[in-house]
């Protein structure tokens, strides 16, 4: 027995001082992880990770204390390394352009790094917690020809001259730099990242023209949003009647719906800017009435009818914004502006039913298209029943962390949805107009 737990022992102390891991990291790239030493081996891009304990080798990352990349290597992917702290070395090869977000952050160990010249394309915090970075002066930090980030507090008024030969703007480069106030840059310029400015409020000018609308580009953001509606009609005639041998009364249900579409926000500064897009809305109502009568021979006969009105939109909406800014990637903003829509599609569904003698029974059901036509009694010829152009006041709250939205919103139509036709029922005698709550997400490519 004791002969066999020392052979386990041995066998175990054997493993553990030499022991190799490996797998997958991109469609064409194998690491392999030996006494410390990971190794990324193979041609062509590493596999992008959404967080640290993504990477297949996050479960060893306290023991990493070397990286080497192949040679055919071409890129570093998001979070690749975060997390590695006793990380002491790092060969990145010639072939490597672009380096993920986050790719290096907390390796607390990280002192030097040898970054090749071709590197053009840094994520944001891609260093952030190295010492390489802690020992970095306050200012702006350069990484070849890439302005990587601006380190520590700025004074208020402050110009930055960026070097000449500078080919790009990091992400988040000026992020929270709210005493920023112009910026110069040279033409070799050709790109600037994702939030380089966000939130430099006072930053008052940009200086060298061809350049301009580079750096104004990172004020414009579009994307996508989808959501719930929760729509009605104002202007329904609601109020109940009674008089002698007569009684009516209706009610008004919400009707759900749903929106989508691309979403546009332009920034005029860090705080101040316009956001629209073009969407596709489902809105209507449900309706039921019920009338009661007394006949002449004292007998009860009750009328109820039911209807179901659902139109489908395309809108277009532009409204003016303020952001407040709620900590990193993170803020909240209300707006408010107007709407149009055109109708596009959708129906009308009744149905009415009597009861008189203690008995039921359909009297009247069917359907027609929400934009479609009826009868005319005085011109005997067909009329529009609805409208299809909408106009109206539009509000919302959104909060937006990094690229995600989550809104809340609210639609006043301000113009009528039926029209009047002579000698036809109308719920409204003022015009039925679209009310609409809305609840949706949204990203921002």
């Amino acid at each position: 027995m004791k002969k066999i737990i020392l052979t386990m022992m041995a066998l175990f102390m054997l493993s553990a001082t030499g022991f190799t891991q490996s797998g997958s990291c991109g469609e064409k790239l194998i690491w392999t992880l030996s006494d410390g030493t990971l190794t990324i081996t193979g041609k062509g891009e590493m596999r992008d990770f959404d967080y640290p304990d993504n990477a297949p080798w996050y479960s060893y990352s306290t023991e990493i204390t070397t990286v080497v990349i192949g040679d055919e290597v071409v890129s570093i992917g998001n979070h690749a390394f975060s997390d590695c702290n006793k990380l002491t070395s790092i060969t990145i090869p010639k072939n490597v352009t672009g380096i993920g977000v986050g790719a290096f952050s907390n390796c607390r160990s990280l002192a030097a790094i040898n970054i090749p010249q071709s590197v053009t394309s840094i994520g944001n915090r891609a260093f952030y917690g190295t010492q390489w970075y802690d020992n970095q002066p306050d200012g702006v930090i350069y990484i070849n020809n890439v302005l990587y980030k601006y380190k520590g507090n700025m004074q208020d008024g402050t110009v930055v001259n960026v070097r000449k030969g500078t080919v790009r703007i990091n992400p988040e480069a000026f992020f929270d730099c709210r005493g920023l106030a112009e910026v110069t840059v040279p033409k070799s310029l050709k790109s600037t990242g994702y939030y380089a400015f966000y939130n430099s409020r006072h930053l008052l000018s940009v200086s060298n023209s061809q350049n301009t609308q580079r750096i104004a580009n990172t004020q414009l953001k579009w994307g996508v949003k989808a959501g719930l509606n929760v729509s009605s009609f104002g202007g329904i005639k609601d109020e109940p009647e009674e008089r002698e041998g007569y009684s009516r009364s209706s009610e008004q249900k919400s009707k759900a719906g749903f929106h989508v579409g691309v979403n546009v926000q332009y920034l005029f500064t860090s705080q101040v800017g316009i956001e629209s897009g073009l969407y596709y809305s489902t809105l209507g109502t449900k309706n039921t009435e019920k009338e009661t009568y007394i006949t002449d021979n004292r007998r009860k006969y009750i009328y109820n009818g039911k209807s179901d009105y659902a139109a489908s939109y395309l809108q277009l909406p532009v409204s003016l914004l303020y952001k407040f800014n709620l900590g990193r990637n993170l803020s909240l903003y209300p707006s408010v502006g107007l709407y149009a829509g055109y109708g596009i599609g959708g129906e009308i569904t009744w149905k009415s039913t009597e009861d008189y003698l203690a008995e039921k029974r359909i009297i009247k059901s069917g359907e027609m298209d929400f934009f479609g036509n009826i009868s005319d009694s005085e011109t005997e010829g067909e009329k529009e029943y609805t409208n299809r152009f909408d106009f109206g006041l539009t509000t919302g709250l959104t909060l937006q962390y990094y690229k995600f939205t989550f809104g809340l919103g609210y639609d006043l139509g301000l113009s009528p949805v039926d029209k009047k036709i002579e000698g036809e029922y109308s719920l409204s005698d003022k015009g039925l107009k679209n009310r609409n709550v809305k609840v949706s997400v949204g990203y921002f490519f």
